[in-house]
């Protein structure tokens, strides 16, 4: 675990002051204010790995294995009935009904007791939304879609995805192919000036140009299906994300209101949630946000308004799995991994292992969901060792803190979700990101060490396992109690308002 050169937060410092100079917000790219579309891809894929060392977020995700079905006549037929599957039967403009509210997909998923898959953000809400509703889904990693609870309907987005990639193949984005390659060499220089790195200028360019056909092809494609259903509200999760910035923009185009759910952790060096901007087109409405501390945390986040309803699935899974009293003279170490830094972590945890008993000090490995297919050839060192590695399919995050004592990792959503579990997490601080976690390092919730012996020592000289010793106040900061009621409650009174709206439109002769 060797020193890191930069933090996060001096470098997103640097990087504002980079598109301050370059005033890039301004930057008209084909009719595009094309910089907020990509200024999030630039900077944590194009400059932060350049400071920071670190791996990829989503491992799995490079390694992504497509079905070789072969050109049979069995397999063209097959083939056919999922693109007519997905583009024709799953397409807004070929069914019939109304929502009040599209939802967009969200990344975080998990297997109910009952089988179900879901994803975590909104499926624990719509069932109790008194509005009408449909989700606008895409394919997890593995291919398969989640299961929604209550009585909407399921849209797919591969026909505006296919609308953009048609786009790229026409003469008018050809025509359009020296003005972003420009844009592109601009903002290369402009970095490399600033910074000191070389950018790969294709790699720019290709970004760009997907922003631009997704703009000019995909948003009116989604604006016909948000008038095809009638739709009064957007809600997104993680509204930074290429399908998601389009769809505010459709929808903000059309007077919609969009709503965002908080996903993950907030931090002021967040490049999402930290704007040097007014106002955005691509920037939801409103920000639904866990707790009253993730709201001050996105003090420079252009939304109308947030506001703290709280973090329904983890509400749900306090409920479900109690914590369990360990042995006496046992504390359970459970390192909670992660793309950028599942390397560093395993070796820490193959390492304590070594240092500590492992009847008194078990060690667990829970990997990030985007890392189970992988794990074996990223993380080696664990097959060979007492780590009990735990796959995301076999137990949830959830059930793996009722079952520990510490929590060890560097600036993951989980290690602040097991605070409600009264667990105290371990953050090595020269890992990236460890710095975002300052806030907590307290020693009450969180503690800093910077290696596993580190670690090893502090569990030893512990009089058993510190867990229940959260402040009350931080739990309730943290995470606000009935959150799924909350966020239904309000979705629902946007809907009233945007009807509203619509009403005194049509008695006022308005547009």
């Amino acid at each position: 675990m060797s020193g890191r050169p930069d933090s996060l937060s001096s470098v997103f410092e640097r990087f504002l002051s980079f598109e301050r100079r370059g005033d890039l917000f301004r930057m008209d790219v084909c009719g595009i204010g094309i910089w907020h579309y990509i200024r999030f891809s630039v900077y944590s894929k194009l400059v932060l790995p350049c400071f920071v060392t670190m791996d990829a977020a989503h491992p799995d995700k490079t390694a992504k294995v497509r079905p070789r079905w072969g050109w049979n006549p069995v397999n063209i037929l097959r083939r056919l009935w999922r693109a007519f599957r997905l583009r024709v039967l799953r397409n807004p403009m070929f069914r019939r009904g109304r929502c009040d509210v599209l939802i967009a997909l969200s990344p975080r998923t998990t297997r109910l007791a009952d089988g179900r898959r879901v994803r975590l953000a909104v499926d624990f809400v719509v069932g109790l939304l008194k509005s009408t509703w449909a989700v606008l889904e895409s394919p997890m990693i593995d291919g398969e879609y989640a299961t929604h609870d209550g009585d909407g309907r399921t849209f797919y987005l591969e026909a505006a995805r296919a609308a953009a990639a048609k786009y790229r193949r026409s003469a008018e984005f050809s025509g359009m192919k020296p003005e972003m390659s420009s844009a592109a060499r601009r903002i290369a220089d402009g970095i490399s000036e600033d910074f000191g790195i070389e950018v790969d200028v294709r790699r720019l360019t290709r970004t760009i140009e997907n922003a631009v056909a997704r703009d000019r092809a995909a948003v009116p494609l989604l604006r016909r299906w948000i008038r095809r259903l009638g739709v009064r509200c957007v809600v997104e999760v993680v509204h930074y994300g290429g399908d998601n910035m389009a769809l505010t923009k459709a929808a903000h185009e059309e007077g919609i209101p969009v709503v965002e759910l908080q996903h993950g952790t907030i931090y002021p060096a967040h490049a999402a949630y930290n704007l040097p901007v007014a106002d955005s087109p691509y920037v939801p409405d409103y920000l639904l946000g866990w707790g009253d501390y993730w709201i001050r945390q996105a003090r420079n986040f252009p939304a109308k308004r947030a506001v703290s309803t709280g973090y329904p699935y983890l509400e749900y899974f306090l409920e479900r799995f109690p914590r369990r009293t360990s042995r006496q003279g046992e504390t359970r170490i459970l390192f909670i991994s992660q793309g950028t830094v599942g390397r560093e972590l395993a070796e820490a945890a193959v390492r304590l292992s070594e240092i500590l008993p492992s009847d008194r000090f078990p060690v667990s490995f829970k990997l990030h969901p985007s890392e189970t297919r992988r794990w074996r050839e990223l993380y080696p060192c664990l097959e060979s060792s007492n780590v009990v590695v735990v796959e995301n399919t076999a137990k949830s995050v959830y059930e793996c803190f009722a079952e520990s004592d510490v929590t060890v990792g560097v600036c993951s959503t989980a290690l602040i979700e097991g605070f409600m579990w009264g667990l105290k997490a371990f953050i090595v601080r020269d890992l990236a990101g460890a710095d975002t976690m300052e806030a907590f390092c307290d020693g009450v919730r969180a503690q800093y060490v910077a290696h596993a012996e580190e670690l090893a020592e502090c569990l030893r000289s512990a009089e058993g396992p510190s867990g229940s010793a959260q402040p009350p106040e931080w739990r309730e900061a943290l995470f606000r109690r009935n959150a799924a009621s909350a966020d239904a409650e309000f979705i629902d009174g946007v809907v009233r308002m945007r009807l509203g709206k619509t009403q005194q439109q049509v008695c006022t002769g308005g547009g």
